[in-house]
């Protein structure tokens, strides 16, 4: 999963993916159906380093790589009684998934 600063990618262990089972040096891949839906991020199949196929090793296990960039989020502030912010100006800025944000001061 791409990190906050989105300039890399972080293993998310916890991530599983049911239905992949094989014997060793048998080759495994998931199906698109296997695929999760991760909310504030987008995977990524054309990322290079993705691989969807792999061979059992020796351990019983596999590695496989599905890559999830982080989404961005639009916002836009304002006031439902007419108030204004102190500098004058409308509002907006656009926010990585998962970030904090500071609100702008209301007069």
């Amino acid at each position: 999963m791409q990190n906050l600063t989105k300039t890399g990618f972080e293993v998310d262990e916890s991530l599983t993916i049911d239905g992949l089972y094989g014997i060793e040096n048998e080759e495994v891949s998931v199906a698109s159906s296997q695929i999760q839906t991760i909310t504030g991020f987008t995977y990524s199949p054309a990322l290079s380093q993705s691989y969807l196929t792999g061979t059992v090793n020796s351990s019983g296990t596999t590695e496989l790589r599905l890559y999830y960039t982080r989404n961005d989020i639009d916002i836009s502030y304002s006031f439902a009684n007419g108030g204004a912010f102190t500098d004058g100006l409308d509002h907006s800025t656009t926010v990585v998934y998962g970030d904090t944000i500071t609100l702008p001061l209301a007069t």
